[in-house]
């Protein structure tokens, strides 16, 4: 399922507390376990990549996880509880160099390439990064369109570089600086925010209030990078004076 900002941001509305109510899951992950437990158990033979909302992990790395987190849970029972260490061996790779070489479907219109471009300009103008077009890179990002019926919002195939081709794919009317931005965030390697390894220090999930239950992976805490980044998925919701400002196209 697809969430663009505004939905997803309606959802936090009804799942999460303030930040004063008693952290009952400070080091307990017993219900994020279960949600990835849930999210695994439906990867097919020979499947290497596993959507977590609008997110996409490696098999591999989602199995690793799950098992850090069933480790911290074992501890805090045991009386050793921890936070979970988003930075542990085997997360998300970021892209060398900063670099990501793309490629556009050939069914992106003029219009739907220069948004994107706008947008990776934007997250361009405040780190280190070089949005280029591919030529013969391995590794690289494929920008589309969503498949028919499948709504709006986007989806990014992978958190970070995976190695190979990945896609974001963006829904016929959300080829907004908003949807884009975030969506390039996590092929950056972001997630949301709201699950960072960190996050029952500032608010509490209320998992009872979220639909959808331990089905729904937008609010598992996911794995993140090894590196120091920005603590936001979506540069627009912070420099909203750079909307309106184009990139050359190529």
């Amino acid at each position: 399922m697809k969430f663009s900002s505004i939905s997803l941001a309606v959802c936090l509305f009804g799942a999460i507390g303030r930040a004063d109510l008693p952290p009952s899951r400070e080091a307990d992950h017993s219900w994020d376990v279960a949600v990835i437990n849930k999210i695994l158990a439906q990867v097919r033979p020979g499947q290497q990549i596993v959507p977590v909302g609008d997110m996409g992990f490696k098999v591999t790395v989602l199995e690793a996880w799950r098992d850090h987190l069933a480790s911290t849970s074992l501890m805090f029972v045991a009386g050793a509880g921890r936070r979970p260490n988003s930075a542990f061996a085997g997360g998300v790779v970021t892209w060398t160099s900063g670099t990501i070489p793309y490629v556009f479907d050939a069914a992106i219109t003029a219009p739907r390439r220069q948004a994107f471009l706008d947008a990776a300009g934007e997250w361009a103008l405040f780190a280190n990064l070089h949005f280029i077009p591919r030529t013969t890179q391995t590794n690289y990002l494929s920008v589309q369109n969503a498949p028919d019926g499948s709504g709006e919002g986007g989806l990014s195939s992978g958190v970070g570089m995976i190695g190979g081709m990945q896609f974001i794919q963006i829904g016929p009317n959300s080829w907004n600086r908003n949807t884009l931005c975030h969506e390039i965030g996590h092929v950056l390697g972001l997630v949301h925010e709201h699950q960072r390894s960190d996050r029952d220090s500032h608010v509490t999930i209320l998992t009872a209030n979220i639909v959808g239950g331990a089905g729904n992976g937008n609010f598992a805490f996911c794995p993140t990078p090894r590196i120091k980044a920005p603590t936001t998925s979506c540069p627009s919701c912070i420099t909203r004076a750079t909307r309106n400002r184009p990139i050359r196209r190529h």
